[in-house]
């Protein structure tokens, strides 16, 4: 019996990570677990996280000189990574709700895969979890951790009562530290929300038609910036977040 994953996209964000296996002329984008890559991710270089509170406030003061200095951009959130020494403190700051990722989420993906480990971290041992979180989080005190970075990452909402336009900000911030070629045309002018399906095609069941996967967290990232959302019982799901750049699945 074979099965696949099939994962439909109907955004106007492709899968950063596999958008060369992607057929761009269809709405729909189609992606066979076949052709994922098993092996450890590798990194490149350290890129500028375009949220952080002082790349935030460089992007404020550029586009609003006058009202941007009247605001003192606070952070919002932690960039941080944990070094849980066994699975019970694994399972602990996974079970408070944190969305754990074994990669940092501020270096290029020369070649994706399902896992990486940190090499001054012996194999064997967990290796460093980065996760964002509230600037009021309290973090267990017997977890090892660094912070990282203070970030900004606004509410979702594109306009303040002052009239700045906040996702035009993210992609000043996007500019001025060099990611404005993450930024996709056709969403300049504002954010897209990720949708799509996650759908079982086996050719044993249901003529071979797809059908849907509930209940499958989906998780997507630019830098520190995370959404997430569920499918539904149809296998569909809308993410909590818009990006104006291509998210990494």
């Amino acid at each position: 019996m074979k099965t696949h994953l099939v994962l439909f996209i109907s955004s106007a964000l492709a899968l950063m990570a596999c958008s060369r296996s992607l057929d761009e002329s269809d709405d729909r984008k189609m992606l066979d677990q076949s052709k994922l890559s098993h092996e450890m991710i590798v990194l490149g270089d350290k890129l500028d996280d375009p949220y952080t509170v002082e790349n935030v406030a460089a992007a404020l003061s550029s586009l609003y000189p006058t009202r941007g200095t009247r605001y003192d951009i606070k952070p919002n959130n932690l960039y941080v990574r944990f070094l849980p020494s066994n699975q019970e403190q694994y399972d602990r700051l996974s079970n408070m709700g944190l969305i754990l990722s074994d990669h940092p989420l501020d270096y290029e993906i020369v070649r994706d895969g399902d896992y990486y480990h940190d090499p001054e971290i012996p194999e064997g041992e967990i290796t460093w979890q980065y996760a964002v979180i509230d600037a009021d989080f309290d973090i267990p005190s017997d977890i090892r951790y660094e912070l990282l970075d203070q970030c900004y990452i606004s509410d979702g909402h594109t306009r303040s009562d002052d009239g700045i336009d906040w996702e035009e900000v993210e992609r000043e911030s996007f500019r001025l530290t060099g990611n404005e070629y993450l930024i996709q045309a056709a969403t300049r002018s504002s954010g897209s929300v990720p949708q799509g399906s996650i759908l079982i095609v086996d050719d044993k069941y249901n003529l071979g038609k797809p059908v849907g996967v509930s209940g499958v967290r989906v998780v997507a990232n630019v830098f520190v910036k995370i959404a997430t959302g569920f499918t539904d019982a149809e296998g569909n799901y809308t993410l909590n977040k818009s990006f104006s750049s291509n998210p990494h699945y």
